[in-house]
């Protein structure tokens, strides 16, 4: 034994070489500790859906704070429903409270199926029942987004601006189509078909000025016949007191258009502060169908539902579907964006859009996509704007067009006066209403259902506009709800 331990130094060197090439063993790779993930805080989203102690109506949103980026995507509620979530940041989702779910705590899923400890306590409620809106099977139904310049959207990539598109359930694109009496290249009709291929629509939106309203009504019908599904009309400052121009315009369009195509007027929202605008004309009978108001709450500055309620209560009284255009420039938030989708949803819009594309931040296309639904709003719908003695303008122009028609005694001049008066006490006599010789809402109302034949209208408008304009020259000063003068 001593022998053998005393080796000699070539032997050692050649046991270390055999040694050396026998097969090594592999270290052990040690296996990753999956950690559960934490939940740190639920709340409603937009807060403002929700009520006290998280009494959550079902069908609506919760957002989810988490501690990591590796949870998700799946929400655990009480009662064993497991649904999936959307990822809005590293660490956050939002998930929509399913039909069945029970009241208690939620739990968050992570790689390797582990679950967080049960978090918070949510209550689920009985969704409001509230009447779908009516679709009106044209263009405008859905959710829809405006593209300005289409060079710089998504860079101008077809295929990439349909993919964001399908991802986020766009329906239809607003394509600006022309300027005044110029036609726009990037509307064509090889564009519209990759667009139908992908089963998105597309509208022509043209500018209009009124200074050549036989040559603005050639681009707008130039549009239309390149294969437009719609076409919204976008008539501001420049067109206001001038009926004539807007009587020329709207009627070579409806010409050449057909009585059914779907038409809008993408004006002012708050028409009360446009009272020399020809409203009346846009949208009266043989003209535009729909109302497509610039819902604009960031440059108005008056908060989604202040705004979204002036526009409605404005509007409402031209008898039109109202189609709410809101804004994604100047950085809203997601909470007023959801505002702006539940308040149109409850009044009875069938569809949105929205102002515009390439200025829209990638972190609130989530909040745009209708795939997303919203909560239910409980707000009312406002009352109709009220009209009274003193008035002067278009409101008023629109209400004698209907009282004439009615049968009553009363001049077409854009006047509340005496005369108005009378003929609103005796029209609301007739219809069983209070005699107050004060239009409100359900006065209103009564005069909408009185048709009136576009002769008739076309004649009433001519004689109205000389009397309109002097409305609008002896009238204050016009307010302007919008402070930043948007691009088009």
């Amino acid at each position: 034994m001593l022998r053998a331990a005393r080796a000699t130094p070539l032997l050692l060197t050649v046991l270390s070489i055999g040694l050396s090439c026998l097969p090594q063993a592999k270290a052990a790779t040690p296996t990753p500790v999956i950690k559960s993930p934490k939940v740190t805080a639920i709340r409603c989203w937009p807060s403002v859906t929700c009520g006290s102690n998280l009494r959550v109506p079902v069908g609506s949103w919760i957002l989810i704070q988490l501690d990591s980026s590796k949870a998700g995507p799946k929400v655990r509620f009480t009662g064993g429903l497991r649904v999936p979530a959307r990822r809005i940041r590293a660490n956050r989702l939002l998930v929509q409270v399913p039909i069945g779910a029970k009241t208690g705590s939620i739990r968050v899923s992570a790689i390797g199926s582990r679950w967080s400890a049960p978090f918070g306590r949510l209550t689920p409620i009985a969704a409001p029942t509230l009447k779908p809106p009516t679709p009106t099977g044209s263009a405008f139904d859905g959710n829809a987004m405006w593209i300005w310049q289409l060079a710089k959207t998504e860079r101008g990539n077809l295929t990439q601006i349909i993919a964001r598109a399908r991802a986020h359930d766009v329906t239809t694109v607003f394509l600006k189509a022309g300027d005044g009496t110029h036609s726009w290249p990037q509307f064509n009709t090889p564009l519209i078909r990759t667009f139908h291929a992908a089963g998105i629509q597309v509208c022509a939106w043209p500018y209009v000025y009124g200074k050549s309203p036989s040559a603005e009504a050639a681009v707008a019908i130039n549009a239309i016949k390149l294969g437009a599904d719609c076409l919204a009309i976008d008539a501001e400052t420049e067109y206001e007191g001038r009926y004539t121009q807007a009587l020329t315009y709207i009627s070579k369009v409806r010409k050449g258009a057909g009585r059914w195509f779907p038409i809008s007027l993408a004006g002012y929202p708050w028409a009360d502060y446009h009272q020399s605008f020809p409203y009346s004309v846009f949208l009266g009978p043989g003209g535009a169908q729909y109302s497509q108001p610039q819902v604009y709450w960031r440059d108005i500055g008056s908060g989604v539902d202040n705004v979204m309620t002036h526009t409605y209560r404005t509007n409402l009284l031209y008898g039109r579907t109202i189609f709410p255009l809101g804004q994604l420039w100047q950085k809203p938030t997601s909470r007023e964006i959801l505002r702006f989708r539940s308040l149109a949803a409850v009044w009875g819009s069938p569809g949105v859009s929205w102002w515009d594309w390439q200025e829209a931040s990638l972190t609130l296309w989530p909040f745009v996509g209708s795939q997303m639904s919203w909560p239910p709003a409980t707000t009312a719908a406002p009352a109709w704007y009220t009209l009274r003695r003193g008035a002067r303008g278009d409101f008023t122009i629109w209400a004698q067009l209907h009282l004439k028609q009615a049968g009553q005694s009363v001049r077409v001049d854009g006047t509340y006066g005496s005369t108005t008066v009378t003929a609103v006490t005796q029209f609301q006599a007739s219809r069983g209403i209070p005699q107050t010789g004060v239009i409100d809402t359900v006065t209103w109302k009564a005069l909408l259902r009185v048709r009136l034949p576009v002769p008739a209208w076309a004649s009433g408008i001519r004689s109205a506009a000389s009397a309109a304009r002097a409305s609008a020259a002896t009238a204050p000063p016009a307010r302007h709800e919008f402070r930043t003068r948007r691009p088009h």
